[in-house]
């Protein structure tokens, strides 16, 4: 389900969220001062979503844009709303004990799976389990055909340490998170992640489905649990991070009405659409 890589206000190209490269022209605190700009910056989970969330607000209150900066993930998101340089920041995971305290507050607003996927080279490959994710990110399983996919060498993407997918699937699986050196290529955003294994034949990696759904990519089950909606509600698929926004009070109007229209119909509609289970409790 590509999305915004168009026309628009608020559209993507090339894998990051930009207005017109405005982005490039204007400090964060330009954007924050604006009153007819809302400013959501931070975690590269939720990007593509909030996009579409944020064109989607657009048609109803075209007096607002809703800018969307590329990752400079939760804790800059955090750091930036702090410093009052933006109305909202994304974020994927609680905050941490240093961030509390500070006048900072949070929800979520949608459950998203990690998930495993694959470029559409890779075919005859539909499930896999944990032993074998080991075997691949470790080294062991190199070709495709051991798996009885295609006769191919097998090119590995992770991400970085304290990532907030690699942090969930070290909980189950410990030794995703010893990869030996040289074994996988590591993204620093999500959104460099999809990239890679778009542009990549024969790759696997880890995303948010969030993300995934953006992009091109064969999401795979686990387990033998596919990551849909209702395996997700149902705790049969345990592989998920939270989205949500940390802000700062008072909210201006502009990000109180986002967050409101976050329980809204439209918004559930497209936060499925991107593989997320909503959650309520967001509006402000």
């Amino acid at each position: 389900m590509p999305i915004g890589r168009g026309k628009g206000s608020l559209w993507v190209a090339g894998g990051w969220a930009f207005l017109f490269l405005a982005f490039f022209f204007f400090s964060f605190q330009s954007w924050a001062r604006d009153s007819h700009r809302l400013l959501v910056v931070g975690s590269g989970d939720s990007e593509y979503l909030t996009v579409a969330l944020g064109l989607e607000f657009q048609r109803l209150h075209p007096d607002i844009v809703v800018v969307v900066p590329p990752s400079i993930h939760t804790g800059g998101g955090i750091k930036a709303v702090m410093k009052g340089e933006a109305h909202l920041a994304r974020i994927s995971r609680p905050l941490l004990p240093h961030e509390k305290g500070k006048g900072i507050k949070y929800c979520f607003f949608a459950k998203t799976p990690v998930v495993f996927v694959v470029h559409p080279t890779v075919q005859g490959v539909t499930d896999l389990d944990r032993k074998t994710l080991v075997e691949i990110y470790h080294g062991k399983i190199r070709n495709w055909k051991e798996l009885g996919g295609p006769d191919h060498k097998i090119y590995v993407v992770q991400r970085e340490p304290g990532d907030s997918c690699r942090t969930v699937l070290e909980r189950y699986v410990p030794d995703l998170g010893r990869v030996p050196e040289g074994v996988a290529y590591t993204a620093f955003s999500t959104p460099e992640a999809l990239m890679v294994i778009e542009a990549h034949n024969y790759t696997i990696g880890y995303l948010p489905m969030a993300a995934a759904r953006a992009g091109s990519v064969r999401v795979l089950a686990l387990e033998g649990v596919a990551p849909t909606l209702e395996n997700l509600a149902q705790s049969r698929y345990k592989y998920y991070v939270l989205l949500g926004v940390a802000y700062k009070e008072p909210l201006s109007h502009n990000a109180k009405l986002f967050m409101e229209f976050f329980s809204s119909d439209r918004a559930k509609k497209i936060m499925r659409d991107f593989g997320s289970l909503p959650i309520e409790g967001c509006s402000r």
